[in-house]
C-alpha cells in the first residue's frame, strides 16, 4: 500500500524499540512518521486497525518528541569516537541541545509531562555545561564560518544579553594569550634555524625559472602586505577578514592548510585546537544505558585497579564453579 498508493520506499523498515538504547526509541519514531500517510489509511479503512492506530494528538506529540531528539541524535553522532570531529563544532553542538532543553521546557501544555522531564535533564546539562570550555570556544572562533560574531550569539541566546560581553572578552583574550606564546616559540625557532638570505636569480631563466620568479613575486607581496599593515598581528588580520558564509560546507583542516602562507602562526595554532577530540565515547555507550565495558583507551580507572576488578571476577567465576562442582558430584554420590 505504501508503494502503490503513496510512492513510498518500502526499503525502509521499522525498527524495533530497546528498553535500554535511547536511539532505537528515535529510530522508531522516524520511520513511524515516514509511513504515517499509510497508518491514516489504515485506521480510515480497517476495522482492527482502527483502535491501533494513532490519532490526532498522538501525531502531534511523534512529531513533537522526534523533533527534540533528533537534535541529541545528530549531535551524539557528531560528537562519537568514530567520526573524529574537528574541535569547532562543539559550541554549536552543546548549544543545539541546550536550546533544545529551553524549548522543551516551554513546551506545549499538552505535554506537560515532557516539560518536566525537559526541567530534570536542563539541570543535569548545566551541570556539565553551565560553562564551555575556553580551549573548544577558541577553536569555534578559528572557524571562519564563525569567528566571535557566532560565539557572541550562541551566549545570547543562553545567557541573556547580561554580562555576555565579559565571557566572549575571557575567549578572546584566552586566544591571544596563547597566540603570543605561539608567536614567541615560533619567533625563537626561526632565529636558530636563520640562514643566508637567497638573492633574485637575475634572468637565469632554467626549466624551474618561472616557478622561481612566481615564488620571488609571491614573497614580495607577502612583504608588502605585511608593511602595509604594521601593528597587526596575524590573529587581528584573521578576525577583521569577512565571514565566510555560514551554509559553506567547509573543510576546516584544509582552509587552514591553504592559509598557511598567510598566517603561517596562527594556523599552526589551529592545527593543534581543532585537533582536539570533542569527545572519545562512542555512540554505542552514549546512546546506551546498559551496562559499560572496561576497555584500556576508554577508563578513567588507573591500571592496578582494572587488575583487581578483573581478578576478583576471575575469582568469583571460580567459587561458582567449583560450588556448582561440588553440588554435582553430592548429587552423584
Amino acid at each position: 500500500m505504501a508503494e502503490k498508493n503513496f510512492k513510498l520506499q518500502t526499503n525502509k523498515k521499522f525498527k524495533l524499540d530497546m528498553p535500554v538504547r535511547w536511539n532505537s526509541t528515535y529510530l522508531l519514531i522516524d520511520r513511524v512518521l515516514y509511513y504515517k500517510d499509510v497508518f491514516i489509511y489504515f485506521g480510515e479503512r480497517d476495522f482492527a486497525m482502527k483502535s491501533l492506530a494513532p490519532q490526532v494528538d498522538d501525531w502531534d506529540k511523534l512529531v513533537y518528541v522526534h523533533k527534540f531528539l533528533k537534535v541529541f541524535y545528530d549531535v551524539t553522532n557528531l560528537f562519537s569516537a568514530s567520526k573524529y570531529p574537528t574541535s569547532n563544532s562543539y559550541v554549536l553542538g552543546v548549544w543545539k541541545i541546550q536550546c533544545a532543553l529551553m524549548d522543551m521546557a516551554k513546551g506545549p501544555s499538552f505535554f506537560s509531562e515532557f516539560s518536566n522531564m525537559a526541567h530534570d535533564m536542563q539541570a543535569k546539562c548545566d551541570k556539565y555545561w553551565s560553562e564551555y570550555n575556553l580551549a573548544l570556544s577558541c577553536a569555534t572562533i578559528l572557524d571562519p564560518r564563525y569567528k566571535v560574531t557566532f560565539l557572541k550569539y550562541c551566549f545570547v541566546k543562553i545567557y541573556g544579553s547580561e554580562g555576555v560581553g565579559d565571557r566572549v572578552e575571557t575567549v578572546i583574550n584566552t586566544l591571544r594569550m596563547w597566540f603570543e606564546e605561539y608567536m614567541r616559540l615560533s619567533s625563537s625557532g626561526s632565529s636558530q634555524n636563520n640562514g643566508p638570505s637567497t638573492s633574485c636569480s637575475g634572468g637565469n631563466f632554467t626549466n624551474d625559472g618561472n616557478q622561481a620568479e612566481l615564488d620571488d613575486w609571491a614573497m614580495f607581496v607577502t612583504q608588502e602586505t605585511a608593511h602595509a599593515q604594521v601593528g597587526k598581528s596575524e590573529l587581528d588580520l584573521y578576525l577583521g577578514d569577512p565571514n565566510h558564509p555560514r551554509t559553506e560546507d567547509l573543510n576546516i583542516l584544509d582552509y587552514w592548510f591553504k592559509t598557511s602562507a598567510r598566517y603561517p602562526t596562527l594556523a599552526l595554532m589551529a592545527r593543534d585546537l581543532l585537533t582536539i577530540p570533542v569527545s572519545t565515547v562512542a555512540s554505542e555507550l552514549a546512546f546506551s544505558i546498559g551496562a559499560k565495558t572496561i576497555t584500556p583507551t576508554r577508563s578513567s580507572l588507573k591500571p592496578k585497579t582494572v587488575q583487581a576488578l578483573i581478578c576478583l571476577r576471575d575469582w568469583m567465576l571460580a567459587m561458582e564453579e567449583g560450588i556448582i562442582h561440588i553440588l554435582r558430584s553430592t548429587i552423584y554420590l
